[in-house]
């Protein structure tokens, strides 16, 4: 937003340039943010390598005399990528493990990368520039309740999920432990049972001996 109104004098090819650089860390931050919540990794090299490529075919398209439009949509579109990627990334392959509100961060993200690939319009209709500095301020907004919102959700599922796996692990040494005392127990009462009955034998072999003599 600040970019935008320090660059609101200066050319089409300036603004562009004030523009994108910074976005496109933002977009970096927010991706980084969506992969980590989702447990998974994305490639940041390619994403500088594809945000400098972009940024030079603007930069040609600009020398060569192309139209504005034609001239901001590689470097848009290029400082967008990341988060782009990331959100479509999370919905198609980790849309599961998501917490609602990594969904909506998710979604925020996405709609906020299409925003700024719309920054292209400012170019076209000058007087949109308010409302779209308003929208921006908006998503800076509802970004920064989501982002905290996700993490913390994120944080408290992950400790419920491990208290409760460090219940389950208790609760299975509890078992082996009363399996393995019933198997001592089980045991100790065959060999008392043993010398009993060996010893309950010779008992009545003597009370046959003993009648036997009596009579």
């Amino acid at each position: 937003w600040f970019t935008g109104v320090l660059t609101a004098t200066s050319s089409d090819f300036a603004k562009l340039s004030g523009f994108v650089i910074p976005v496109f860390f933002a977009h970096l931050c927010f991706a980084n943010l969506i992969t980590s919540l989702c447990g998974f990794k994305q490639r940041y090299s390619y994403f500088f390598a594809i945000m400098v490529l972009g940024y030079l075919i603007s930069v040609l398209l600009h020398n060569l005399g192309f139209g504005t439009v034609a001239m901001a949509l590689p470097a848009l579109v290029a400082c967008a990528l990341p988060a782009i990627t990331a959100s479509l990334s999370s919905f198609t392959l980790h849309r599961k493990q998501m917490t609602l509100s990594v969904k909506g961060l998710s979604v925020a993200v996405l709609l906020f990368a299409f925003y700024n690939i719309g920054y292209v319009s400012s170019f076209i209709y000058p007087d949109s520039a308010v409302a779209g500095y308003t929208l921006a301020l908006i998503f800076v907004f509802v970004l920064s309740t989501l982002a905290p919102a996700a993490v913390i959700e994120t944080i408290t599922k992950e400790r419920t999920a491990a208290e409760a796996e460090v219940k389950y692990k208790n609760s299975l040494i509890h078992s082996a432990k009363m399996t393995a005392l019933g198997e001592i127990a089980a045991g100790v009462a065959h060999e008392i049972n043993n010398p009993l009955a060996i010893l309950m034998a010779r008992n009545e072999q003597l009370k046959y001996y003993l009648n036997g003599d009596l009579k």
